[in-house]
């Protein structure tokens, strides 16, 4: 017990005698302007104050700031889904950091790319019990890219300078994803000359490695005999985009490319690619004859898919090939069947194949989705209002220039139901499908995209969640929040498994009799209450100016019987 009193005692006095070292520090968003980061968010601190006073001063990158640091995560993870670029966050010590967990999981899995700087305290005051103080070392796991850890008040311009170089090049290299950076500091945090001078900071090593270019990579299939034969002896040909799969090819190339060669696309709401099949879990109830529409290639891009329905018909299918296209070297395989995976950026741009016969294939689906979207349109003007009709108005009266966000849950499920009727930039944090984040991304978004109109479609449970991406001074103007009250998730009582003697509405669906009109007031939001197809139509066509808030009210009575009818529609 001496010989551990006397060690921290050795390194109480190390550590006073440590002294910040601001000029170094602020060589720091220099180096990360020059990484193309244009945005910073910036959470109350005392600790992170010299993360936060480097980062403010300097007026290449606009700091915003904000109050939860659950929210602030997933504003900077909308930022750099805007824009393309690396977004930081800063925060103080201790939970501070752990309240960014979700929007770290989500850009991880979504693959966006975040520079996490969090304030530490100095070592072992986490064995001390102090304040703010926890284990931050490698504290989000797996979930990131890399973690790096400075010296105590970066007083070693050699690790410093380490860390920083390995750190851009993993964030610029591979896949997108979060970069954790923590930084110990120890009092005092203020400096005593303010504001500081920036100066031209020398290139960091990092700046010789050439960055991975999006035309890096190409296939001709001259080279891969192996597909060239597999792609002659095939005449049923698929094509299905997951989540994104509009981020990393051109979507206008991947329309071409399926027109040439008379291939049906499916895709999901989340995919931002063109799909000439539309209603795909009624497309695919419906199938009678499995032979005539069972592909023997299968080609998928993107990621996840929202339906489950599509995912167990994949999965069922005795498919002889399958090829996962995509830009990186590991892939996730979302169907559960043989891939081969075929490393490209440029595939459907590049890629010179034979033109095969596809006409009878390409026939059957077409006639097959001509019959299913009849059926869904006769079947729409035969129920009430309903959550599926208001988003269905929603995707098809919204501009075709603005962008659509979606929250998870059923939003999302009712919105893929439909598909995207005029191209609309969809997004939606289907990295891990929470509802935690997804009106924080939808503010982010819009900050970075202010000459854009933003919609954000989203449910009661989902918006209540996370509405403190309000409690701040950087509210954007082009935001349009619609939410879905159906008091409560009552997507408990649309999923198998739940039974009439179970307490799904006390504990599951957690019904709860509120609106959001007290919630929009204390914000200074506009708001407005709508009760039917009338009143929605009618505020759509407005003209949007400041960012408002619309909620709409349904009889919940016929919740569970509409989605019924839709699942037995035939045809």
């Amino acid at each position: 017990m001496f010989y551990k009193i006397k060690k921290y005692s050795v390194s109480l006095c190390i550590i006073f005698a440590l002294r910040m070292d601001y000029e170094l520090l602020n060589k720091l968003p220099v180096w990360c302007k020059r990484e193309g980061v244009g945005f910073a968010i910036l959470c109350g601190g005392s600790r992170s104050a010299p993360l936060t006073l480097s980062l403010s001063g300097y007026s290449e990158i606009k700091c915003i700031a904000a109050n939860d640091e659950r929210s602030a995560g997933f504003i900077a993870l909308g930022i750099a889904k805007a824009t393309g670029n690396p977004a930081i966050i800063v925060t103080t010590s201790g939970s501070a950091v752990a309240n960014l967990y979700p929007a770290v999981v989500e850009a991880f899995y979504q693959q966006i790319p975040l520079l996490i700087f969090t304030a530490d305290r100095e070592p072992h005051a986490a064995d001390r019990f102090d304040g703010q103080a926890i284990e931050q070392q490698q504290l989000f796991g797996k979930h990131i890219k890399g973690f790096f850890q400075m010296p105590l008040n970066i007083a070693d311009p050699v690790v410093f300078h380490y860390n920083v170089h390995e750190a851009f090049k993993i964030l610029q290299t591979g896949k997108p994803g979060p970069i954790h950076i923590n930084f110990p500091f120890k009092e005092p945090f203020y400096p005593t000359k303010y504001p500081f001078v920036y100066h031209d900071a020398e290139p960091i090593l990092y700046n010789s490695v050439l960055k991975p270019s999006h035309h890096q990579t190409s296939i001709r299939i001259e080279e891969f005999p192996q597909l060239k034969t597999v792609w002659n002896n095939t005449s049923k040909k698929l094509l299905v985009c997951g989540f994104d799969a509009g981020k990393y090819y051109d979507t206008e190339q991947i329309y071409q490319f399926a027109k040439h060669h008379q291939i049906p696309v499916i895709t999901d709401i989340t995919s931002n690619v063109p799909s000439n099949l539309t209603h795909t879990d009624l497309l695919i109830r419906n199938i009678e004859d499995g032979d005539l529409f069972a592909p023997n290639l299968v080609i998928t891009i993107g990621g996840n898919h929202t339906s489950k329905i599509l995912k167990n018909y994949i999965h069922s299918l005795p498919i002889s090939h399958r090829w996962h296209i995509s830009p990186f070297a590991v892939e996730h395989d979302f169907f559960g069947t043989p891939t081969e995976h075929i490393i490209t950026h440029t595939f459907f741009a590049d890629t010179d194949f034979d033109l095969k016969e596809q006409e009878i294939y390409n026939h059957a689906w077409q006639t097959h989705n001509h019959k299913g979207a009849e059926t869904f349109n006769n079947f729409i003007k035969t129920i009430s209002f309903h959550e599926l009709v208001a988003v269905k108005t929603i995707i098809e009266s919204i501009p075709a220039d603005s962008v659509l966000h979606i929250a998870n849950s059923m939003a999302v499920r009712w919105a893929n139901m439909i598909g995207n009727k005029n191209n609309i930039a969809v997004h939606v944090n289907r990295g891990t499908s929470g509802i935690d984040g997804c009106t924080s991304t939808a503010v982010g978004m819009a900050i970075a995209q202010p000459q854009k109109q933003h919609f954000l479609i989203t449910g009661d449970m989902a918006f209540q969640y996370d509405n403190n991406a309000f409690f701040n001074n950087n509210i954007p103007d082009n935001l349009t929040v619609i939410i879905l009250n159906n008091q409560g998730g009552n997507i408990f009582k649309l999923i198998d498994g739940p039974t009439a003697d179970m307490p799904v509405e006390k504990y599951f669906s957690n019904n709860h009799g509120l609106t959001f009109e007290y919630m929009a007031k204390h914000f200074g939001i506009d708001y407005v209450q709508l009760h039917n197809l009338d009143e929605l139509t009618a505020f759509l066509q407005r003209k949007y100016k400041k960012v408002n808030i619309a909620e709409i009210f349904f009889n919940t009575e016929n919740y569970k019987s509409v989605f019924d009818l839709y699942k037995n529609l035939k045809f």
